[in-house]
């Protein structure tokens, strides 16, 4: 590799990782694993929602008409799964859709608030995020359930962002 291609790869991998670590300070002031579970998960649903809308914007050329349905989560998630044709990004639908779930359960069920349902439901959450991610992103076991949980949230909001706004490098973030 001659000397220049050394200071592009060098240049390529400073700009995932200054993305990334602002993805990070991004997700973190809003799903602090500090956080009650609760108030991660509800939080990290509207920051998935967010990063739905953004995917959605760049696809649709007139956003407008959309914008102004008032839509929600229920019907913007299958809409932005309906606009990628990239087989890349269908491992993630499975995890944004157990998110939801998961943030359902906690808004409209008063039990789900017990730890009798929370842990086993976020932990379902948390390994098919696992599961779906395999080899893309590292997991530490020894990590508490609220660590995982962000993590889990983070991922999904990195590798959205890496189709809303692709790195110049051809270098995604989730990949690193």
């Amino acid at each position: 590799m001659n000397e220049n291609q050394e200071e592009i790869n060098k240049h390529f991998h400073k700009d995932a990782f200054n993305r990334s670590f602002k993805q990070l300070l991004d997700v973190i002031q809003h799903v602090n694993p500090k956080h009650q579970l609760e108030i991660i998960i509800i939080k990290g649903h509207i920051l998935v929602e967010q990063k739905l809308w953004e995917y959605i914007e760049k696809k649709v050329p007139n956003i407008a008409p959309l914008k102004n349905a008032n839509l929600g989560f229920r019907q913007i998630f299958p809409f932005a799964n309906a606009l990628t044709n990239q087989s890349h990004l269908n491992f993630l639908w499975p995890c944004i859709k157990k998110l939801d779930w998961l943030r359902n359960k906690l808004a409209h069920k008063l039990e789900s608030h017990s730890s009798a349902f929370l842990e086993p439901a976020t932990n379902d959450f948390i390994n098919t995020t696992k599961s779906c991610l395999k080899d893309r992103h590292f997991f530490s076991q020894s990590e508490s359930l609220n660590n995982q949980v962000v993590f889990c949230i983070l991922a999904i909001h990195n590798l959205l962002d890496d189709e809303i706004n692709p790195p110049s490098t051809g270098l995604r973030i989730g990949s690193l």
